[in-house]
């Protein structure tokens, strides 16, 4: 026996995943017929519908039948039937099979259309849900501290602060006044009557007193928590024989700790809601961690856009996205549900993937100034050694370095072991790093000079031309033009006038600014150089905040200029790219020849001191070598003075003067040539303030 009314919608209705029959869109609801679809007129009884995308028409796949029952496999199943003509053979009615699958790491996830079978006219789901789970714990019970566990989930709840003070508990009139409830969450009820006493639940009137019991058994479904209470006074008035009761709790963010309220008092029966915002799980998308003086900020490694994978030496993949979940695979790459934010696909499963960390479960802890833990519980116990009494959980070890990007590098490290079920991963970045103030560094024309380490660069081939960068998201296809030297050119009068990046899709009239020219900056964080730029007229649905495109440039000496490449779009609607591009790379910067000055020295001077004496030593060698044996041998002697005579005699040696020269200061297109920059980009020599040396 297994209850599926938690998947009974009262109102709207489930949405299939359909991969199998594209151009149509489909509807369930479980024991009851689908609500209303606009724009689509409904079919009266049909439990389950099919609707073209092209022509509004819409298919009855029939109604429940009976009610669910073990098929010869043994899985869960509801029918469908007396459905539509059938469009594949008008003799016959549309039917439907749903098969329910156990995954605990699942409550109420949509189900997906397998196939269909033309010939019988039968189309056939699976729906994923914890619902039909063996139910291992179903005598679950808090800890003394009145804490509430789901590990399936990862998650607890500290309900401690609803326990009474001495002597007294929460009381809850009757729907007609003549009584009362007192509740006692986590105790047992202090009343003297012998009817209630030891009762966590009791109700008083002026004629009776009753109690419903002791806590017993609690279940999580859909961010509700439901607590049992059975065992109470014999009851006389139904089939039932003893009293029992049922507090809901749910979250609500502004009730406080809340109050109980009666909603059903049945003969034997009763149930309360009680709202409250110690059931609210934080928002794991925030991803925002302060600890002593330091504030740590993961929101820029969540994606909206993509999802991270990495390989252990097993071969098994693993799939993460950290404060955010697998919504954001538009690719399909992985199976696991939408709550996931890690999935694993076990090589010696058939490629069958696994929820191993819930997004909702993520708890953040900081270590020290240069590590935070991310935690994630919940998931399939199938992937631990023991699966009756372990759940999984991943931790993510953030570490802080400054010379990396970033984004980092995501490294498997280790995975469960017979007494504990836990994934674990290292991720080395800046952002793992305390926040801190941007060293933002001054740019003219392409020329950058970073005085903290005493370097300038010259970017003005990577600002003076235009590019073109594509992403597949799903079903959308997305260009960005990106121009940093001005506003891009999009031909379309009033797009994008001021964005130096911009957004476009295939629908014509799709251009948005997503970075505006005006607002470039160029930051130095740590080692890595950063473009920033926030759109002066898009905003982000999800924060409010200005839309921000940002570019993170990296050494590659086979690259040439480069072009940027698109990596993801953040939850905080940051769209992020990687440049390659050997402008930024060691032997192309330019060393400053004073810390605090803007003067420079050209590349070809950092390395003269080392190519001097390189030069010096081997001179060194080879004349001592060659008066070793000059010395040495009298006939060898002879040899030599004649062969410096010869040699010597026919060259006129030249005088040569050096006089110092003015030009103005030139940069190097991907070319090599060189080309004048304006007169106001001229820096000064070490020599002559007056003077301008060329920048090679």
């Amino acid at each position: 026996q297994y209850d599926l009314s938690p998947l009974i919608k009262s109102a709207g209705r489930h949405t299939v995943l359909n991969l199998v029959d594209p151009g149509y869109i489909y509807y369930i609801n479980v024991c009851q017929p689908v609500h209303a679809v606009a724009p689509y007129h409904m079919l009266a009884n049909a439990g389950l519908i099919r609707t073209s995308k092209t022509t509004g028409s819409v298919e009855s796949l029939g109604e429940v039948f009976m009610e669910p029952f073990n098929d010869f496999e043994g899985r869960v199943t509801l029918l469908y039937v007396n459905g539509s003509q059938c469009a594949y053979n008008s003799s016959m009615s549309n039917r439907a099979r749903v098969i329910f699958v156990c995954d605990p790491s699942t409550t109420v996830e949509e189900p997906t259309l397998l196939d269909i079978d033309k010939e019988s006219c039968v189309y056939i789901f699976e729906w994923r849900t914890n619902l039909v789970c063996p139910e291992i714990n179903k005598k679950a019970v808090p800890t003394e501290e009145c804490t509430f566990s789901i590990p399936q989930h990862g998650l607890s709840f500290d309900l401690s602060a609803l326990k009474p003070a001495t002597g007294s508990s929460f009381e809850v009139p009757d729907q007609d006044g003549k009584g009362k409830f007192t509740l006692d969450i986590c105790g047992k009820g202090t009343l003297a009557s012998s009817d209630c006493d030891g009762g966590s639940v009791c109700y008083v009137s002026a004629n009776e007193k009753r109690s419903y019991g002791t806590l017993s058994s609690f279940t999580y479904m859909q961010g509700g928590l439901k607590v049992m209470y059975t065992n109470g006074s014999a009851c006389n008035e139904s089939e039932a024989t003893m009293h029992s009761a049922a507090v809901n709790f749910q979250c609500d963010e502004n009730a406080g700790i809340g109050t109980p309220v009666l909603e059903h008092m049945h003969a034997c029966y009763s149930t309360f809601v009680w709202k409250t915002n110690l059931l609210c799980v934080p928002d794991h998308r925030q991803c925002v961690l302060t600890s002593g003086d330091n504030t740590y900020d993961f929101g820029l490694l969540a994606s909206v856009s993509h999802v991270r994978n990495v390989t252990d030496p097993e071969g098994n993949i693993y799939w993460l996205n950290v404060c955010s979940d697998m919504s954001a695979d538009h690719q399909n790459a992985q199976s696991c549900p939408s709550s996931a934010a890690v999935c694993m696909r076990k090589k010696d499963r058939s490629g069958h993937d696994f929820t191993i960390g819930k997004a909702q479960s993520l708890k953040l802890s900081a270590i020290d100034s240069r590590r935070v833990d991310m935690m994630y519980g919940g998931g399939d116990p199938y992937v631990c050694h023991n699966r009756t009494t372990q759940h999984p959980s991943t931790l993510i070890q953030h570490e802080c370095v400054t010379s990396g990007s970033s984004t980092g590098v995501l490294e498997f490290v280790s995975g469960p072991t017979p007494d504990q079920c836990l994934f674990v991963f290292k991720w080395k970045s800046r952002t793992a790093c305390p926040l801190a103030e941007d060293d933002v560094v001054p740019e003219n024309n392409g020329i950058i000079i970073e005085k903290r380490l005493g370097l300038a660069m010259n970017l003005s081939s990577l600002l003076n031309n235009a590019f073109n960068v594509s992403e597949s998201r799903g079903k959308d296809n997305y260009v960005y033009m990106v121009r940093l030297g001005g506003p891009v050119v999009t031909g379309i009068p009033g797009a994008c006038t001021k964005a130096s990046v911009c957004q476009t899709k295939g629908a014509a009239g799709f251009y948005r600014d997503i970075g505006s020219f005006s607002t470039k900056k160029f930051v130095v964080r740590g080692s890595e150089l950063l473009l920033e730029m926030e759109s002066l007229v898009s905003k982000c649905g999800r924060t409010n905040d200005s839309v921000k495109s940002i570019i993170s440039f990296e050494c590659s000496k086979s690259a040439g200029v480069g072009s940027p490449e698109f990596l993801y779009e953040s939850g905080k609607c940051h769209y992020l790219f990687r440049w390659a591009t050997i402008q930024v790379c060691h032997d192309a910067l330019v060393r400053l020849a004073e810390p605090d000055s803007d003067r420079l020295v050209s590349p070809a001077s950092v390395s003269s001191s080392a190519t001097v004496g390189i030069v010096v030593a081997a001179v060194v060698v080879f004349v001592l070598a060659s008066a070793g044996l000059y010395l040495v041998r009298h006939k060898l002697r002879t040899l030599v003075d004649l062969a410096c005579y010869k040699s010597l005699s026919g060259i006129r040696v030249p005088q040569y003067h050096y006089s110092k020269t003015t030009s103005q200061l030139r940069s190097t297109d991907e070319n090599g040539d060189t080309e004048l920059l304006t007169s106001g980009s001229s820096l000064n020599s070490a020599d002559d303030p007056l003077d301008t040396h060329v920048l090679t």
